[in-house]
């Protein structure tokens, strides 16, 4: 009877021990997953968007400088990063037709040398530079329908780029480690490194710095999801909490190598070779993210032009990583943004000096 009861418990314990197994295997694949997901540009519908069909955002004596990176506010605001100006920060407001600018080039609390970074967030604005380590919150006064500043802090360490989540914030640092993200407390206290470095199309993957593989990333409406894109690889990434649940790749399937060349005095600078233009910035919806997609790659011994740098697709994904729609532009775009109350995407365009476009989707 003994023998039969503890042959019956051993068959329970290898089994429950088998279970949580194959369950710690199933969470370390969900961890270190690295399937590619290939997409091809003709799997879904192609819009074509003619500078001629959009409508031109006329403000009575906005004049931008260079603009650089856009981002729309859900009370119909646009934000501008024109750093060329004295005050680097350009807000529209879309409802009363009106501009202002913001943030001067200074040291104090409320300004920064060189503005690089503008995040919408819930409804606040968070700025932040790379050499200032600083970070900058103006919040939002819905009932004057302004930006106030609020407050700003400094990082213990410099980021490539910054988002505040749900938790708090998370970088991309500009140092290098095995782990792509660092992820602070409000107080910014770092409480972890999350993130991989994809395998395929990278030589030398393991010595790669964030300065060699750098990107764009944004967060679902709800927070829990997380969309990276790469600036020199046409790879897309997309988590869940920690976990990598799908890395995409394509349309043309760069490889590369990352290279660290010996500066001297114990410095060095990492890089990827040879030199391919990817996505270019990344946007949050609450159908998916768009990510703008450059695809090129400057020839050997060519000094790369501004233009070479700019949108010429956009695609469409769903939170679940599936391609949905291809926008296709006549005339390379600087920076976008999407309303998708209204249907409309904002673009950026310099040629042959900064104009708002509006393209009804």
């Amino acid at each position: 009877m003994y023998k039969i009861l503890i042959k019956r418990f051993l068959l329970v314990l290898m089994f429950v021990l088998s279970v949580s197994s194959c369950r710690q295997r199933e969470h370390a694949n969900k961890n270190t997953n690295t399937t590619e997901n290939l997409f091809k540009i003709d799997s879904v519908g192609i819009v074509t968007l003619h500078p001629m069909e959009a409508e031109f955002l006329e403000i009575n004596d906005m004049f931008l400088a260079v603009p650089t990176a856009l981002s729309y506010h859900k009370d119909n605001f646009l934000i501008i990063n024109d750093g060329a100006d004295a005050k680097q920060l350009v807000i529209v407001d879309l409802e009363k037709r009106t501009f202002c600018r913001e943030i001067q080039k200074g040291r104090a609390n409320n300004e920064l040398i060189n503005l690089w970074d503008v995040v919408v967030f819930n409804d606040d604005l968070f700025l932040s530079s790379i050499n200032e380590r600083k970070i900058i919150k103006m919040k939002y006064d819905s009932g004057a329908r302004k930006f106030h500043f609020s407050e700003s802090r400094f990082f213990p360490h410099q980021f490539l780029h910054c988002s505040p989540t749900n938790v708090g914030y998370l970088t991309f640092a500009s140092a290098s480690s095995g782990n792509r993200f660092v992820r602070w407390t409000e107080s910014l206290e770092p409480i972890d490194t999350i993130g991989s470095y994809p395998k395929d199309g990278v030589v030398n993957y393991v010595d790669a710095e964030n300065g060699a593989l750098q990107s764009d990333f944004t967060f679902s409406p709800e927070g829990d999801r997380m969309a990276i894109s790469y600036k020199n690889i046409d790879y897309i990434d997309l988590y869940e909490g920690d976990d990598l649940i799908k890395r995409i790749r394509g349309p043309q399937e760069y490889e590369v190598t990352v290279r660290t060349d010996n500066l001297g005095n114990g410095n060095s600078m990492t890089y990827v070779t040879p030199l391919h233009f990817a996505y270019k910035s990344i946007s949050a919806s609450s159908s998916g993210f768009w990510a703008g997609y450059i695809g090129l790659k400057p020839p050997s011994g060519i000094v790369p032009t501004q233009d070479m740098n700019r949108i010429r697709e956009v695609y469409h994904f769903d939170w679940d990583g599936n391609l949905k729609r291809i926008y296709k532009f006549i005339n390379p775009i600087e920076a976008f943004a999407i309303n998708e109350d209204s249907n409309i995407m904002y673009c950026i365009q310099n040629d042959p000096e900064p104009v708002i476009l509006m393209y009804k989707l």
